[in-house]
């Protein structure tokens, strides 16, 4: 920072003082301040008073202000889906010889999303055909869960599968869903679902 004040605005009784080095390119005469900021950057921003004497009283909470471009989940364009989900992996299997045994599966938070949702099939005999009725979907995907957009975009998105069967094949996969208001009404868009987890739970007898 400065040593001294780089820009002073004169109000009615006190003088108001910027330190930063931002603060030349304030439109002068204005108490409301206009600094030149790049995209895509994190500004932490504090106010400080000073009297005539120019002695400063405590400084303000810092207001952390990010200038990356994003769109409000809610009031975006219709037409744009969100991105599919990143990193969709298996984190651990179910130990059947614990109290709660949980199949666990974690993803990244993608852009645009508003939720999650993931599927689970069990399908142990056959081929697995589309399902008609539901496009993206195969005969025997069933909801597993619904899973709201973490408020920190940098989050790792973890669920567990509480209690799946022994012996049993799985097929886990996850897209992501957003929901807007469009001119009052509302609307729900996917994305198509990240690679897919396959893995089959063991049995008590042989679960390590």
């Amino acid at each position: 920072m400065p040593t001294e004040p780089s820009l002073i605005l004169n109000g009615p009784e006190l003088g108001t003082y910027f330190d930063s080095f931002h603060g030349p390119g304030a439109a002068p005469g204005s108490l409301g301040p206009w600094v030149r900021v790049k995209p895509n950057t994190v500004y932490r921003i504090q106010v400080a008073a000073f009297n005539a004497d120019r002695q400063a009283g405590p400084r303000s909470e810092i207001l952390t202000v990010d200038t990356t471009p994003h769109d409000p989940p809610g009031l975006v364009d219709s037409l744009v889906d969100p991105d599919p989900p990143n990193d969709f992996r298996l984190v651990s299997m179910p130990d059947y010889k614990a109290p709660a045994p949980a199949l666990v599966v974690s993803w990244k938070p993608s852009r645009l999303a508003t939720a999650y949702e993931l599927y689970a099939n069990t399908q142990t005999s056959g081929t697995a055909t589309m399902d008609p009725s539901r496009p993206g979907l195969m005969r025997g995907d069933t909801l597993a869960a619904t899973v709201p957009q973490p408020s920190d975009p940098n989050a790792v998105i973890t669920y567990s599968v509480n209690n799946p069967p022994q012996d049993t094949p799985y097929v886990l996969k996850v897209r992501a869903k957003r929901t807007a208001t469009v001119e009052g009404i509302e609307e729900t868009k996917t994305s198509p679902f990240a690679p897919e987890v396959r893995t089959r739970t063991s049995t008590a007898s042989t679960a390590a």
